[in-house]
């Protein structure tokens, strides 16, 4: 009888330890670096070579819209023998190769391979000048795919640490489910306005958001949006009496379309400023069309930073993460 009981309870122990090969072959430790950092894995003769120098290149473009000089990712660079330990674990990794071994230009993608949550992104050609030739091409492409996958990141850590009452609040008012993170507090609240934001001693992070009358017989033009922009930006305040926010007339927003929960939005990047002020910086603007409810929909984002650190580019991409979590009901 004691030998069964001894049986038993060692099957159910190998039970509840899944066999202990399938859990080590699942686990992945949690990835390490810092948001919008790549680590690029090549050769030192590559290092010197085309592909690197292509791949740096896209890679240190300058974040659109930002009032100084900032790259879009930071690279850290290793070769493949000192491709281990914390590196091996770090959250983007470009790995580039080339040789006779390869018969074309080819791009791998893996998620998780070291590490969790991670992107791995491998680069192999026959030829240097073939590699180069082919990041080049597909530098846009390269880019939204790492875009993508930081973003995806932002939102999932913005998602579990929102604030409800900010949350059931823009829902009663305009309908939307949307994530703002602890931290925030409402500043203004007015029929079809909510101004929002995040203040530290260094910088301001807003968020304002808006709704207006559709009008199929108004053209929607650009210049028509940032009139309206300018109307619910002004009841943003500046330092002093009769100082408000506007949209910076010196630099033309641009404009480009994005996806949100499958459903399409404009955005415009551009730089606000403060009338009768000195005040400004960076804002991002998301509109929609919600043609249930005949209106415009708009989620504005800005940052005010003005000490010069080096960190506008990561405490913009986190506004424009929220404006992600979005959701229609």
């Amino acid at each position: 009888m004691k030998n069964n009981v001894y049986l038993v309870l060692i099957s159910l122990l190998v039970m509840s330890c899944g066999g202990g090969g399938n859990k080590s072959e699942s686990y992945r430790p949690a990835s390490q670096g810092t948001p919008y950092e790549i680590v690029v894995v090549a050769s030192n003769a590559l290092q010197k070579a085309t592909p690197y120098d292509t791949l740096v290149a896209v890679l240190h473009q300058d974040v659109e819209m930002v009032n100084q000089s900032e790259p879009i990712y930071d690279v850290i660079t290793t070769v493949p023998s000192n491709f281990k330990n914390v590196l091996k674990k770090h959250r983007n990794v470009f790995i580039l190769e080339t040789g006779a071994q390869f018969d074309s230009t080819a791009i791998k993608i893996e998620h998780d391979s070291y590490a969790k949550p991670q992107l791995v992104v491998r680069l192999t050609s026959p030829s240097n000048d073939s590699l180069a030739s082919y990041i080049w091409k597909k530098k846009d492409e390269l880019i939204t795919l790492l875009d993508t996958e930081e973003r995806k990141r932002i939102v999932k850590v913005i998602e579990s640490k929102t604030s409800k009452p900010i949350n059931d609040t823009i829902k009663s008012m305009f309908g939307v489910s949307m994530h703002i993170p602890y931290g925030y507090s409402i500043r203004d609240q007015r029929e079809d306005f909510l101004w929002l934001s995040y203040e530290t001693a260094r910088t301001s992070q807003g968020i304002f958001m808006y709704s207006y009358f559709y009008d199929p017989d108004v053209k929607f033009t650009q210049k028509y949006a940032i009139s309206m922009r300018n109307t619910f930006a002004s009841l943003v305040p500046g330092p002093r009496d009769s100082t408000y926010m506007s949209t910076s007339e010196f630099f033309p927003p641009s404009i480009s379309r994005t996806t949100i929960d499958s459903m399409e939005w404009v955005v415009q990047r551009g730089f606000w400023d403060v009338q009768n002020d000195f005040m400004g910086g960076p804002f991002v603007s998301f509109s929609i069309l919600d043609a249930p409810r005949n209106r415009i929909f708009v989620i504005d984002t800005y940052l005010y930073s003005p000490f010069g650190n080096k960190t506008k580019r990561n405490l913009l991409r986190h506004l424009e993460a929220i404006a992600y979590t979005t959701k229609f009901d």
